[in-house]
């Protein structure tokens, strides 16, 4: 089923797909190209960093900010995790049974790794579910299933941790900054939208387990650094609408397989890894298979790794949607500014509804912008 994909990626690397890259379903919907390249498994930073030359590296501070605040958490058991479920979930957990399942698969052939984890997870989810007094009530990257479109993805969460009230809580370790009681919207924003492929995630195990999706709660607890010292501090955030949001964004997701076909793409994109020097032949394979799949670019693009080369091609193409989403709903099917001011000009005839309407909407407003300059 997934031959022509699999040849679409040739020798590029494989990467699994994250609740970051599920995210991006919403962020920016209706992109074949996303959607191909995703289905296909193609590790997009690297394909951008090869055609660009920009690598999207992360920065060692940062890094070691990540490892440094993770310490801070594993201190004591994860206790201070503990207390702030306690102080914002309304959790109980007078005894806590936890394990981390990131252990699990230790020892394990790599490719039976997520599998392996997603399994005891599921076992232990059963457990919890059922009521057992024995389960353990807080599993540390515990790994669950979501399909999207063709692939499964396994997506890890940070923490998860089952109340005596009857639900699923999930928390999320970030490493930016809470300061006197706020955190980045942005940042916020594109956390819970990865939250709610966790949520989604959770919701489909339980439902296939017997359950009611309720039992998976929607109000998730952001783990942030509180100032210099490092303190943990909890931030809860509902992510409900998202969850929905993503849930039909997902039920849409188009058919990739499908997709190659019509297109008739018969190229592959080129090996390339760290130890493969960036040359001008593997660029230009990569632009050739790139250049065949159709995009969408749009506000949504600018957290995709191919962010750069679609605004590049959208730019060289005068494409309305270099100017923005709300212009390219406005104009419709008149994908390109010279039509569009072509029309507005009446230099070009209308040849469908839209594109009367469009005319007429463009015309009244050079018109009032007329009358304005010369009020002036």
């Amino acid at each position: 089923m997934m031959d022509s994909l699999n040849r679409l990626r040739g020798g590029f690397p494989e990467v699994r797909l994250t609740a970051r890259r599920v995210a991006a379903v919403v962020e920016a919907p209706g992109c074949d190209r996303r959607a191909i390249l995703d289905g296909a498994g193609v590790d997009t930073t690297k394909l951008a960093g090869l055609v660009t030359g920009v690598l999207d590296r992360q920065s060692p501070q940062a890094m070691s900010r990540a490892a440094q605040f993770q310490r801070v958490l594993e201190n004591h058991e994860h206790a201070q995790i503990l207390a702030l479920g306690r102080q914002h979930l309304g959790l109980e957990l007078a005894e806590v049974r936890k394990r981390d399942m990131s252990e699990v698969a230790d020892g394990a052939q790599l490719g039976s790794k997520e599998t392996l984890r997603g399994r005891m997870t599921r076992q232990h989810i059963r457990h919890i579910l059922d009521g057992d007094p024995n389960a353990l009530n807080m599993l540390i990257n515990p790994a669950t299933p979501l399909r999207v479109g063709p692939r499964v993805a396994w997506l890890e969460q940070d923490a998860l941790a089952f109340a005596e009230a009857g639900q699923l809580n999930l928390v999320m370790v970030k490493t930016f900054d809470y300061l006197d009681g706020e955190a980045d919207p942005a940042k916020v924003g594109q956390t819970a939208r990865e939250a709610a492929a966790h949520i989604l995630s959770l919701q489909e195990l339980a439902e296939d387990l017997g359950y009611p999706r309720d039992r998976v709660g929607t109000k998730v607890l952001l783990i942030l650094p509180s100032g210099l010292t490092f303190r943990p501090a909890g931030l809860l955030v509902d992510v409900s609408q998202q969850v929905a949001r993503l849930q039909r964004r997902l039920a849409h997701v188009p058919d990739v397989e499908a997709l190659v076909a019509d297109l008739g793409i018969d190229l592959s994109l080129p090996s390339y890894g760290s130890r493969v020097p960036r040359t001008n032949e593997l660029v230009q394979n990569a632009r050739n298979v790139i250049d065949r799949l159709p995009f969408r670019f749009g506000d949504g693009c600018q957290q995709c790794p191919m962010f750069r080369i679609c605004r590049d091609e959208a730019q060289d193409a005068r494409s309305t949607a270099r100017l923005g989403s709300a212009v390219a709903g406005a104009c419709g099917e008149v994908a390109s500014v010279d039509d569009a001011l072509a029309l507005a000009h009446g230099a070009q005839t209308p040849a469908s509804l839209s594109e009367h309407a469009l005319a007429a909407m463009l015309q009244r407003a050079a018109a009032a912008h007329a009358r304005a300059t010369e009020a002036a």
